[in-house]
Order: structure tokens, then C-alpha cells, then sequence
């Protein structure tokens, strides 16, 4: 997913908004049962747990399930509740004897007290054996019912009038591997969700409503905390990109730059967007003779399309150059040593041994050389 969108949406809030979500009754509650009181109470007391003590939030979930996939889904970086937005739940529906749908409002008041929404959720609350509820996923309770088929370590999950094409999986699993070698990762279970579209990817990770859900055909997360892949089919098996965010778990902080650059550094016909590596570069070259570009920014880099951010770009130009520099091992040094904008400029001037023009320079020369039909990557 597009990481200028979230981290825009991060740094807007910043301003305005506190890390902690502020709980707002809800204007029905004196209709509710006894129920969903005991399920109104259960949310809102999920929801402290976030401002008073993160460590207990899985206490209020079912242990068979995940704790809450709503907070590590991908999209929200940080998730809906780090970003200090207000919470109101709007409904409590009954979904059969023992199971409810809790849905609430994530929003902001802004300045001229206008009401700003950010996410409507849904999430299960499921009747346990004495009385008591607990809250479960609405991906593994309520969303649509998958085929599922496994391939060594990726469990796929697709709808049943998806054509599933066993070759991809093969190669999503031998990709998987290669990353895994290069980077020393450890074995563990893909779960890789392919929906219809966008919307559908939303819809059946607990979002009633999200900004952006709908304006996009095809888009693809990856919830490296649960090892989770969403997608939707046009992207298919093998969506490389997402696969390669499995490196995130290792370098959690590792800069931005690197972490964009990598999930489009690879040979796939599918590397952002339905576009292929030269594709992108080809028409940001393209961008850059037309505009007659003579100086570019590596943290501002231009932009020849509104829905592909030069974060990209830009860090896959940084990758190139680190790996012709000193190979995998700089790689790795970079991932684990470069994680603010000064960090990149240090690991340049001192790593690279390039000054800031240099590498300037360098990175429009770059854009032409990855703009060759023949350029391929060193990586995989």
C-alpha cells in the first residue's frame, strides 16, 4: 500500500490529535440490553487498555483467534488506536445466539467543529460457555467463506469462484525461500487472503468504512505482526511485493526508503500498481526529460503519477547503490544502522562515500540505467 498516505495521514493528526483514543458514550446506550451492556462495557474497557496498558489488550480476546487484526491490518501506520482518535460505537447487532457486531466510529472534531471520519469498524463479540463475551476478528467470524489451499508454508485463502493457479503458488513459495537465504529469516506460516477487490479486502478486514477503500480496483498489505498477506486477485499467488515486507519483521525500524525501495526491487511482471520495474522507471525517466529535471531530492523525489509516491523510486534507486557498493551485507548493515533521515544521509557520505550532490547526481544517472529494458536487479 501507498506508505506516503499513511505517514500523510500520521503527521496531519500529529498536530491536532493525542496518542490516546478518547471514549465517547454512545447516544443509544440507554436502549441497549443487558447484552450488549455487558459487550458496551467489554469495548470500551479494549479500548482503555490501549491508553492505560497495551501489555492486557489480548486479555479481551478469544485465545484461538488473533488479538485483533483491526490494530495491525496494514493500512493504519501507526494502527486506529495510536493515531488519539475519539471512538463512539454506533451499533450493537445481534448476529445469532451467541455472537454480536460491534460497530463504532473512529473520528477527529476539527477546527471549525466539523466531524471527521476516519474508520467505521466492525468487530465480533462472541458468548462464552459462562455468559461472559469476548471479542474475536471479524476476518475469522464474519467475512467471507474461503477455499483454502496450502503450499508448504503460504496458506491461501480465496474465494470460491476465483480460478487459483497452483504454479503461482510454487513460485511465491521458491521466492519465499530465496528472501528467507538472503536475509537469514526464520520459517514461519504465510496466510495470504486474495479477495475481488479493494473494497473487498476492507470489507472483510472489519471496515465498514476506511478513506480510500473504494477508489482503487486492486490493492495489497501485509500485517507483518500476524505473518498475514491481504490481496486482491488481479495481483494473484505471487504477490512479490507483499511477500518481500517479510523482511519487516526482522528490521522493524529500518528506514522507509529501504523498506519501499525493496518491496519494488524484483523482476516481477507485478511490481507496484500492475506496473513492472521498468515500467515505473521508464516513465519517471520519461518525467524527467520532459520537465527537464536537472536536480532531484532522495526524501522529495518526483512524481509522474498521483497514485505512485517517489518513496518507491527513490528507495530502490538507494537499494541499487548500496548493493553494487558492498552487496547483501551492506544490504543488511543499511537495514539494521538507517533508521531516520539523518541516518541515510550518515550511511551516504560515510558508506558510499558520496557527498550529497554526488549522489544526486548519481541517482539521475541511475533512473536511466533502470529505465533499460536489459537493467536487471541484484537481488533476486
Amino acid at each position: 500500500m501507498n506508505a506516503k498516505v499513511l505517514i500523510f495521514i500520521f503527521f496531519l493528526l500529529f498536530a491536532k490529535l493525542s496518542s490516546q483514543i478518547e471514549i465517547v458514550e454512545s447516544n443509544y446506550a440507554s436502549l441497549y440490553t443487558d447484552e450488549q451492556n455487558k459487550i458496551y462495557s467489554l469495548w470500551k474497557n479494549y479500548l482503555k487498555s490501549w491508553n492505560n496498558n497495551k501489555n492486557e489488550k489480548c486479555l479481551f480476546w478469544k485465545n484461538d483467534d488473533y488479538c485483533d487484526l483491526l490494530s495491525t491490518e496494514g493500512f493504519f501506520n501507526p494502527s486506529l488506536y495510536e493515531l488519539g482518535f475519539s471512538n463512539q460505537v454506533i451499533d450493537i447487532s445481534r448476529i445469532d445466539n451467541k455472537s454480536y457486531n460491534i460497530s463504532s466510529l473512529f473520528y477527529w472534531i476539527g477546527e471549525n467543529k466539523d466531524l471527521n471520519t476516519m474508520a467505521i469498524t466492525n468487530v465480533i463479540a462472541e458468548r462464552q460457555a459462562d455468559n461472559s463475551f469476548l471479542l474475536s476478528n471479524f476476518l475469522t467470524n464474519n467475512g467471507e467463506k474461503f477455499l483454502i489451499y496450502k503450499q508448504e508454508d503460504i496458506i491461501y485463502h480465496y474465494p470460491q469462484d476465483f480460478f487459483f493457479n497452483k504454479q503461482n503458488a510454487k513460485s511465491a513459495v521458491i521466492f519465499l525461500k530465496k528472501l528467507r537465504l538472503l536475509f537469514n529469516l526464520p520459517q514461519k506460516t504465510v496466510n495470504y487472503y486474495i479477495f475481488k477487490n479493494c473494497q473487498d479486502v476492507f470489507k472483510n478486514k472489519g471496515f465498514y468504512f476506511a478513506p480510500g477503500m473504494s477508489r482503487n480496483e486492486n490493492c495489497a498489505f501485509f500485517d507483518s505482526h500476524n505473518n498475514i498477506i491481504y490481496t486482491t486477485q488481479n495481483y494473484g499467488e505471487a504477490h512479490y511485493h507483499e511477500l518481500i515486507h517479510s523482511i519487516n519483521e526482522k528490521y522493524p525500524n529500518a528506514h522507509y526508503l529501504l523498506l519501499s525501495g525493496l518491496a519494488i526491487y524484483h523482476n516481477d511482471d507485478n511490481v507496484l500498481f500492475l506496473n513492472n520495474y521498468n515500467d515505473l522507471f521508464m516513465s519517471l525517466n520519461r518525467y524527467i526529460l520532459h520537465n527537464n529535471i536537472k536536480s532531484i531530492d532522495i526524501f522529495n523525489f518526483p512524481t509522474f503519477d498521483s497514485s505512485i509516491t517517489g518513496d518507491y523510486m527513490s528507495g530502490a534507486i538507494l537499494i541499487d547503490v548500496i548493493l553494487q557498493n558492498g552487496g547483501i551485507e551492506l544490504l543488511k548493515e543499511a537495514l539494521k544502522e538507517i533508521k531516520t533521515d539523518d541516518d541515510v544521509n550518515n550511511f551516504i557520505n560515510k558508506k558510499l562515500k558520496l557527498s550529497s550532490k554526488e549522489y544526486n547526481d548519481l541517482s539521475l544517472k541511475k533512473i536511466k540505467e533502470m529505465s533499460n529494458l536489459d537493467f536487471k536487479t541484484k537481488l533476486f
